[in-house]
């Protein structure tokens, strides 16, 4: 009896937590169940900036954590984004790119003619795998650089619903002072 009673209540643990999105979600008032977004729109443009400043990505740190760690599977640059899936699939597509080029390597000897017996024969094809998964690799940390400017990118435009400027000059009447902006993207 009780295992049985463990089980009902660990299995009742599982359907405990739903929020207010999960009430709302058959229903037409989708307000209700975001008052993130509506608590964000009564912020101030200084406090929104705040926490942008405190939320966005470096993408130097993303290259910097992916190219500390190039072993497959093992993406810090990725997960430092919270891009998990597509840098798994990256290394699915690497992984099989080098199998494929050691797959049509000619394995065959010339024994008969050189003394060296272990050389191997690469053909165009293993050689067009083997380039392939070189720019894979090379394409992986771009990539890492790119996903997080494009975070920041729909992190300002959630935050601020316009788009993030590459340079803004404005001048507050508040604080009579002027304001400069500027980045620079370097996709």
């Amino acid at each position: 009896m009780k295992k049985y009673l463990f089980l009902v209540v660990l299995f009742s643990l599982c359907f405990m937590q739903r929020g207010e999105r999960w009430k709302n979600k058959f229903k037409n008032d989708f307000n209700k169940g975001n008052r993130d977004k509506l608590e964000l729109q009564k912020v101030s443009d200084e406090a929104k900036m705040l926490f942008y400043q405190t939320e966005k990505l470096s993408p130097e740190t993303a290259f910097l954590y992916q190219a500390s760690m190039p072993i497959p599977f093992l993406n810090l640059g990725y997960a430092y984004s919270d891009n998990w899936k597509r840098g798994a699939w990256l290394d699915i597509l690497f992984i099989t790119e080098i199998m494929l080029s050691e797959a049509l390597t000619d394995d065959s000897y010339d024994c008969y003619w050189n003394n060296d017996c272990a050389s191997y024969h690469r053909t165009d094809m293993s050689d067009l795998f083997g380039l392939l998964a070189v720019g894979t690799f090379i394409f992986k940390h771009i990539d890492v650089y790119q996903q997080a400017e494009k975070y920041n990118d729909q992190l300002f435009k959630r935050v601020f619903k316009r788009k993030r400027p590459s340079f803004a000059f404005d001048y507050s009447l508040n604080n009579k002072t002027t304001e400069l902006t500027m980045s620079y993207p370097l996709n």
